[in-house]
């Protein structure tokens, strides 16, 4: 499968921090514990963990992550298991190949990715993979002729990011989205000319 190196680079360029965010915070509710209780357990400021777990501390230290997650009574356990309730993850390498193959214009192969894990329940902390996840099937309602379709639910990504003020990764996916379009239209154009001329011929 021949990449758009590009699109390579956006889709390596992935915010993990927005995953820790939402791990602290659903941690510390799921405790009943408001980011008061919590950053006096783990002796830091609250505006230090309201800027955390807004996704505003783009530079996350694992020793504080886990420093907070012992503060909620949970140990940190860092994996590439997508069952791990507590994992810290940036891995969304499946989500990628489909996005890939969207892009080379490869519709049945990325249609047969997406079938795969389009059901799939993603823990809370994985959401640049569910977003993935979500703007892959938006892209596929565009290349099946439904782009009013594709285009709200790709608002509605972007959105949902927009309310976490997460602006920077509304952004990043907003790339990757329209050039994902761009390329794999360009690549079914090129298929069809090719088609035409095996035709008449």
């Amino acid at each position: 499968m021949k990449h758009d190196q590009g699109l390579d680079q956006l889709l390596r360029r992935h915010p993990v921090h927005l995953e820790v965010a939402q791990l602290i915070k659903e941690l510390r509710q799921a405790k009943g514990m408001t980011q008061t209780d919590l950053s006096q357990k783990a002796l830091i400021s609250r505006q230090f963990l309201s800027e955390i777990e807004n996704g505003r501390r783009r530079q996350v230290n694992l020793v504080k992550v886990a420093d907070l997650i012992n503060a909620c009574g949970e140990s940190l356990y860092v994996s590439s298991s997508y069952e791990n309730p507590l994992q810290i993850s940036d891995q969304t390498e499946k989500e990628d190949e489909i996005l890939r193959a969207f892009s080379a214009g490869q519709m049945e192969l990325a249609e047969s990715l997406l079938a795969e894990i389009r059901n799939w329940r993603y823990p809370s902390e994985h959401i640049m993979a569910k977003c993935k996840r979500n703007m892959a099937i938006a892209i596929s309602y565009h290349f099946r002729g439904n782009s009013k379709i594709a285009h709200g639910k790709m608002n509605n990504i972007i959105m949902g990011l927009s309310y976490l003020e997460c602006g920077e990764e509304a952004n990043y996916l907003t790339e990757i989205f329209y050039r994902i379009i761009k390329n794999g239209n360009k690549q079914l154009l090129k298929q069809y000319v090719n088609a035409q001329k095996g035709v008449t011929s």
